[in-house]
């Protein structure tokens, strides 16, 4: 296997839509990838492996059934929403 084979936590992060510390985070409570320096270096498979991960999350019922989730896992956004663009300026204005 080369070096060309492997994805960087920013890269796999840009594949699957999460944010770099996330990847991170998931390779290493899973053990999944390699760590190199501050990096960490994933195989296809392994990319593959974050990518079936559910977004959404959430704690595993007691009675082992799935969660029930409101909604599609295409809705689920990464981060804060965003702030409103208000011109502080104008409101001093007006």
């Amino acid at each position: 296997m080369g070096t060309e084979d492997l994805f960087t936590t920013a890269h796999v992060a840009e594949l699957t839509g999460r944010l770099k510390k996330t990847v991170s985070q998931i390779a290493k409570e899973r053990g999944i990838g390699r760590k190199l320096g501050r990096d960490w270096l994933f195989t296809p498979e392994e990319v593959a492996e974050i990518q079936k991960i559910d977004r959404r999350g959430g704690r595993p019922r007691r009675d082992g059934s799935p969660i029930v989730y409101r909604k599609p896992t295409e809705a689920v956004t990464k981060g804060r929403r965003p702030r409103c663009n208000v011109n502080r300026e104008a409101q001093g204005a007006a």
